[in-house]
């Protein structure tokens, strides 16, 4: 007999379910947008779950796979109310920083569509920091080859239907100032509409309380915001008086309305003594995960030196002995190893160095200009919006990705820990990518 509980499962609306799940068959991945969580489906409750959406209701699927299975439908009609009441009684699941839905064998699966795609929504940003390496600051002649300042908004909401229609699990609005943007609050407005799991990079200086309710509202889960030191460093680096306070403000806000924050602080020599304050600072206004992001000289005239990956174990150990309530991560994780020898498999690792980005492989990102690459970083465009993000996404970039984190040596063949790092940043090993012309000879 049926509990209410289940009574009340297959009552529920499938446009809900429709609108709250994303069902990425080629994962075996179910995605709950509400909570963040990524149900990992064996081959019969994937069966079910396609059949239900399908099918439209509890009732329909039950009918089709009786039929189909010769099994009782009353049977089917409980297992598949079982099966939805346990996927819905999960409460909530950690957000990556960068990477999610990916399986162990993440470089080999073939995805129709990005699980995420990162839109930048404009190249106008109110920071004037000299680190950034956004390509369109590293050409003296931008305004001439990118006139347009912001992504049109008609643009912008046919990559969220295309996103919609496609499976995308999150998006992720960046820019530039992505508050800067004309149309900034009317584009969290659609994407809430689609049911998104939305993410935002900002710097935080153009929240205000009811600015950030709207994106709770919306659907904004996850906010990033920068913090780059002390209030002295970060006002510096930023060349805004004043940048730093409202930087924490941002954070304050989210927090207190539900949003989760991330915050985000770029590694240079000018903030390397002050990781323990700028964590205790963010960690004041409620924040919990915090971001490391080291710095990479963006141009043949940028002389502040990289910060190598032989410090990132100790820069962790460092956050981590102020509070072991937070959790750190460096989403461009680099190489494991720091020499030329392979890594033994008996070597310890570092957690927060485990993860490779995906980029490329499993997420995408959108220009300000409506062009399509591997990386947000990259100055290297695969092809624009209109031939479909999906066709360029499969033809172009997740090829030339592969082939870019192959490995290319005999160290990196043989080393235990490979599968995880995938030889560190890919980025500069993306020159080019095959145009139509060269695809339709290929074919």
């Amino acid at each position: 007999m049926m509990t209410t509980d289940q009574n009340t499962i297959m009552q529920l609306e499938t446009q809900m379910l429709n609108r709250r799940f994303v069902l990425r068959p080629e994962l075996h991945l179910l995605y709950d947008k509400q909570t963040g969580v990524e149900h990992r489906l064996n081959d019969t409750a994937l069966h079910f779950i396609r059949c239900f959406f399908q099918s439209g209701s509890i009732t329909e699927a039950s009918k089709t796979l009786s039929s189909e299975l010769a099994i009782n439908e009353s049977k089917i009609s409980l297992d598949l109310s079982r099966l939805w009441d346990r996927i819905l009684s999960v409460d909530s699941g950690e957000p990556p920083i960068r990477q999610g839905g990916a399986p162990p064998d993440w470089l080999n699966k073939d995805l129709h569509f990005p699980l995420v795609l990162e839109i930048e929504l404009t190249k106008v940003c109110n920071w004037r920091c000299d680190f950034c390496y956004n390509v369109w600051k590293t050409s003296e002649d931008y305004p001439q080859h990118l006139p347009d300042k912001h992504l049109p908004l008609d643009r912008v909401i046919a990559i969220f239907d295309e996103a919609a229609e496609n499976g995308a699990m999150r998006i992720r609005l960046s820019g530039g100032e992505p508050t800067m943007h004309p149309h900034f609050d009317r584009i969290v407005l659609e994407a809430g509409r689609r049911g998104f799991r939305t993410e935002l990079f900002t710097n935080g200086s153009r929240m205000t309380e009811e600015r950030t309710r709207l994106l709770s509202d919306c659907g904004v889960r996850t906010m990033l915001v920068s913090i780059h030191g002390t209030q002295a460093t970060h006002d510096k680096l930023t060349i805004r008086k004043g940048a730093y306070h409202k930087a924490l403000n941002a954070m304050e806000l989210a927090v207190n309305l539900g949003i989760e924050v991330v915050a985000e602080m770029l590694l240079c020599v000018d903030n390397m003594a002050e990781i323990e304050e700028t964590v205790r600072a963010v960690y004041a206004r409620g924040v919990r995960r915090m971001a490391f992001m080291p710095y990479v000289p963006y141009g043949l005239d940028d002389s502040r030196p990289r910060v190598s990956p032989q410090e990132l174990p100790a820069i962790l150990d460092r956050a981590r002995s102020v509070s072991e309530l937070m959790s750190f991560g460096v989403p461009c994780a680099p190489r494991h190893c720091l020499s030329d020898d392979p890594v033994a498999i008996s070597e310890p690792s570092v957690i927060e160095l485990t993860n490779h980005c995906g980029a490329g492989i499993l997420w995408a990102s959108v220009s300000f200009d409506g062009q399509l690459r591997h990386c947000p970083h990259s100055p290297v465009f695969a092809g624009k919006i209109e031939e479909g993000i999906g066709k360029v996404f499969r033809e172009r970039i997740v090829p030339e990705v592969r082939r870019a984190i192959a490995p290319k040596n005999e160290v990196c063949n043989s080393c235990s820990q490979f599968s995880a790092c995938r030889g560190g940043c890919h980025l500069d090993r993306i020159k080019s990518y095959p145009r139509e012309s060269d695809l339709s000879s290929k074919n």
